[in-house]
Parts: C-alpha cells; structure tokens; sequence
C-alpha cells in the first residue's frame, strides 16, 4: 500500500480562472474559516448549560453561517466583475448524479413550501427544531460550496478529530457524572441520563458521534506511520468508550453499519486488514474497559439501557473480546510467516454483506411475526426480546409515532402525498387535526417528527422528497465506493454517510449534526470532481 495521502484540492478551486486568483483564493479561504468554525468550535460551545442547548446552537449557525454567506455573496459579485472586465467567458458547469439529486431535492423543498398552508411555520420551523425552508436551502449551499470551492489539507481533520476527542472525553466523564463544565449542575440523575458533553440531548450527541467518529478511524486504519496510528488509536478508543456509554441504541446500528464498511475495504492489502482487527481489538477492549469502571464504581454511573450494559459488562462479550485477541495474534503469525495473502478472499465481503441483508430481512420478518401473533412456537423465545415485540412502546415510543405517522400520510390529499406538508410542518398539520389524541399521548410534549429521518422526509416533501433526498446519499455512497481505490479519503465520506443513515433510520434531522454531514457530502464530491 502506498504512503498514506490525503485528497486536497488543486491550487486554485475548480473553475477558477487565473483572472480571478484573488477573489477565488479568498472564498476558498472563507470557506475553509467556516468548515473550522462548524467541525471545531461549534460542537463545544454552549450557553446556559443544557437550557437551552438546542436554541444556543442554532443562533450560534445561523449567525456563523449567515455571516458567511454575506461574505461569499460579496466575493462572488468581485469574480463575476472580474470576469466581465477581462473577457473571460465561464466554462460549462458540469453535474455529477449526487449534484442532480441535489438539485431535485432543493427543487422540492420549494414546491412543498409553495403548496403548504402552514407557510409561516415552513420559512424557519418549528421553535427549537428550525428544520425548515431556509435550512434545507442551507444545506443544499453549503454541499455546493463545499464541493466547489473549498481547499484542505490533513490540518483540517486533524483539527476535527481533535475537537470532538474533547466532546467524546466530556460525554464519558459525564456517564460516571464526572462534571468538569458543572453543566449537570440542577439537574436530577433522570434528567442527567437524556443530556451529555457539550452537544446536549443524548440523541443529538450520538448522532454527532456517528458522522464525526468514522474520520479519526479511518485516518487510523489507513496510516502507516507510528506518528499518526498512536494518538489515532486513542482516537478509536474514545470513540468506542463514548458509544457504549452514550445510551442511544442507534449508535450501535450506527458503528455496525461503519465497520462493515471497513470491513470491506480491507481486503485490499494484508496491512489494511491488520489494521481492521486492530480496530475490533481497540473497540471492544474500550467497552469492557468501561464495564469494569461500571463495575468498580456503581454508585457514580449513570443508569445505562440494557444493550449498553450488555455490550460493556456481559460475558458474552468477554468472550467475543477473546476471540477478536487470539484472531488478530493468528493474523500476526500468519503474516509474519507468509502464509496469508487476503487479496485472495475478495468474495468474502460479498458473501457477509448478502448475509447481512439476509439477517436483517429475517429480523424483519420475525418482528412481523411475534407482532401479529403468527410466529411458530419455535421462535417463542424472541417473545422475550423488546426489540421484536413492535407495539406502541416499542423503540422508546416510536411504534406510536410510526403507526401515527403512517395514518398521517394515508390521509394526505394526492398533492400532499406527492410534496408533503411543508417544511417542517408535521407539527403544524398533525396539531391542526390530530390535537385531542397527541395531546392525549404526549402531554405538554409536542410530536415534531417521525423520529425517522426518511419517514420524516416523506412527511415534509413527500414521496418525490423521499426519493430525492434519499438519492443525495445513496448516489453518494455508491460513487465514493467506485472511487475510493483512487481517492482513499472516500472511504470516510462513505462510512459517515452510511452511519448517518442508519442512526437516523430512528432519528432526525437536526442543527448539529444534519450540516456536518452535507459538509462532509461536499467533500467528497469534491474529491470526486478531483479525480475526473
């Protein structure tokens, strides 16, 4: 394998011209000041600890980002005068797969925005959520931008992992309620189980973890040199600290979803899957680490839910962590030895990701069966997991909401079912129709969403929604997997996105973390632009 690279942009950001060296290195230069603000100082900070937490982030990217902009529209106008005074004609704008879908979502949002009623609530969103028009636009600026005009270097993800180390360390000490920021300070121990670190709700925090998490592994996995594999396993250790720590079930499909992505892209060299096993070995010693701190101090952690508790403290575990150990010594030996050359066993990704599918349509099946009161008495034993048991309770309440949501969209008027209630105006339909039985359900709480981002996305815009916002991602990681053995660094674009797909398979869109990922997006089809 060669040295380890890292993909970056040309001298000048793509398309621009010589003529306009000045105004295009500036924008790039905005651009990179912003990605810094939003991937560093932006997952730390905070205001009036967990009050607010939600409220201080979004005027805290609003501002950032509006700011930005301002500054990016005023460049933009020099380079098109630039252009004009010397002659110089612009070049055809080429569109990749992911850019139409992009475009065609962008096209929709403003479609569902037209036809709503609810049209105040659709411009910024619900209070205390803002997943309306002007963020979805947000979004779809901020992947152009991206992919366009920003250059990086490796400082850039140095920088990154760094930053959220600091919020991974936060969120352990917190589960051992460890406080060093005093932002539990009022808050009860049932209360202290839904916040942690400086991201706030425990949702959002795995959410940050999972599209964050996946570049520090990579630079990981992929380095050969010492300089960088040490503190990167640090790195890999925290970030499997904090996942069995964190309290949200979705993390698990999450890093589940991740390594098997690594999985794959291991096969291309013997030193590479060296490096897979090291991160297995690393992992899941970094949970069991934290089962015997669990273990030598209950009286300090947080009340965890049963996986987690599993995971961190079972036998079970002990011995899968045995096995990974005598695996990864055997590996050693084999190599050492030559005896092994894994490039001979590229099927064997094909065979486990069939295998996977398979599993998870079996589950599916199951979940159908135990529901329903049809499954065999040889699977009575299921009957006894929660997970296979969808009722209204199911999954922290989520069997309501779907089954609710569901109804919801079976109601929708054809125009409805094609582009959705607007922007962000679940709430506003559900509680203009719905109000005496969620009122009923959550109390003083308010439904806002699905809590499933693509069911939610098929509320808001529809099915021509569902289907463009879910082909921004989808196109995304197909092409970055074409591509990686060219451009390695889409490995990690692809394992965020696919971890942010299935975390939010049970969760939702959100100001945290929703930006980092079509920043992330625009990198990598900036790097796709690149190899070209």
């Amino acid at each position: 394998m060669s040295k380890y690279t890292v993909i970056h942009h040309t001298e000048l950001p793509p398309g621009t011209a010589r003529g306009v060296k000045l105004p295009g290195l500036m924008i790039s230069a905005i651009l990179y000041l912003y990605t810094v603000i939003i991937f560093v100082i932006y997952p730390l900070y905070y205001h009036n600890k967990y009050y607010d937490m939600g409220e201080a982030k979004y005027i805290f990217f609003r501002n950032v980002t509006g700011i930005t902009f301002g500054l990016l529209l005023v460049l933009g106008l020099m380079a098109l005068i630039f252009y004009a005074v010397k002659g110089i004609s612009l070049k055809r704008v080429s569109l990749s797969c992911t850019d139409w879908f992009v475009l065609a979502y962008a096209v929709v949002v403003w479609i569902s925005f037209a036809l709503t009623p609810y049209r105040t609530d659709a411009v910024w969103g619900y209070e205390g959520w803002y997943m309306g028009l002007v963020s979805q636009m947000t979004f779809v600026a901020l992947y152009f931008l991206i992919s366009r005009l920003l250059r990086w270097k490796i400082t850039l993800l140095h920088m990154i992992t760094a930053a959220s180390s600091i919020v991974f360390v936060l969120a352990i000490l917190h589960r051992f309620q460890i406080d060093p920021l005093l932002l539990y300070e009022g808050l009860s121990v049932d209360n202290r189980i839904l916040f942690l670190s400086t991201i706030g709700q425990a949702t959002w925090y795995s959410s940050f973890l999972c599209v964050v998490f996946p570049i520090g592994l990579f630079l990981f996995w992929h380095s050969e040199h010492r300089r960088l594999r040490i503190p990167y396993a640090v790195y890999v250790f925290l970030g499997f600290a904090t996942m069995v720590t964190q309290n949200s079930d979705s993390a698990y499909i999450a890093f589940a979803l991740m390594l098997l992505a690594l999985f794959c892209f291991s096969f291309t060299s013997n030193l590479l899957f060296r490096h897979f096993l090291e991160v297995l070995v690393i992992g899941l010693g970094a949970c069991k680490i934290i089962g015997i701190l669990q273990l030598c101090y209950p009286q300090n952690v947080v009340p965890l839910e049963p996986l987690s508790v599993f995971v961190s403290q079972s036998s079970f575990t002990w011995v899968l962590y045995a096995m990974i150990v005598c695996t990864y010594l055997g590996w050693l030996w084999m190599e050492k030895h030559e005896k092994i050359t894994i490039t001979r066993y590229r099927q064997l990704p094909i065979f486990v990701v069939a295998l996977t599918l398979i599993v998870i349509a079996l589950s599916i099946v199951c979940v159908y069966l135990i529901t329903t009161d049809q499954a065999p008495q040889f699977l009575d034993f299921l009957r006894q997991i929660n997970y296979f048991n969808f009722n209204e309770v199911w999954g922290s309440g989520r069997g309501f909401t779907w089954r609710y949501t569901a109804a919801v969209f079976a109601e929708y008027s054809l125009p409805m079912k094609l582009f959705g209630c607007g922007p962000d105006c679940f709430t506003a339909y559900s509680y203009a129709l719905h109000s005496t039985e969620l009122s009923a359900r959550f109390g003083n709480s308010v439904l806002t969403n699905a809590h499933n981002e693509w069911f939610t996305s098929l509320m808001f815009f529809g099915v021509s929604g569902l289907i463009t916002y879910t082909g921004i991602f989808v196109t995304t990681i197909v092409r970055g997997i074409r591509t990686a053995i060219k451009q390695p660094f889409l490995i990690a674009v692809v394992m965020c996105t696919l971890a942010y797909m299935g975390h939010n398979f049970f969760c939702y869109q959100q100001i945290v973390c929703t930006p980092l990922v079509f920043i992330i997006m625009g990198l990598g089809e900036g790097i796709q632009r690149d190899a070209i």
